[in-house]
């Protein structure tokens, strides 16, 4: 099973799922965002189109994603822990770019309320 899109996290956020390390960088505009629980504990997915490729460049909100797409998305993560038999993953409904920004800002907040203790735990 493969991720249907490339899959990355923010540079200084917090989703209370550990310390987000970056692999590379590229420049993205969060367009939406998909609601989840993953084992009883929240696990919302922020989706981001890169701002330079051509293909989704044009994408301003997740209204403006072709409904196949939405479909993959949902499909995915509805099904990608079922080889984990006591994981349980709910998938919510899609929001549009105001309610992600709104994660992104409260991920943001929470990583400074929780830096020191994030980067004690990361020398160990």
């Amino acid at each position: 099973m493969n991720y249907p899109a490339a899959s990355g996290r923010s540079i200084k956020t917090f989703f209370k799922q550990g310390t987000v390390y970056p692999r590379s960088i590229m420049e993205a505009r969060v367009i939406g965002s998909m609601g989840m629980t993953d084992d009883g504990d929240a696990d919302d997915k922020i989706i981001a189109v890169h701002t330079t490729d051509p293909a989704f460049m044009d994408y301003k909100d997740i209204g403006h994603l072709p409904s196949f797409l939405l479909n993959e998305l949902r499909k995915f993560f509805e099904d990608y822990k079922k080889l984990e038999e006591t994981k349980e993953v709910a998938v919510d409904e899609f929001s549009g770019r105001f309610d992600a920004q709104k994660i992104v800002r409260n991920s943001l907040e929470l990583y400074k309320e929780n830096a020191e203790a994030l980067q004690a735990k990361d020398m160990k």
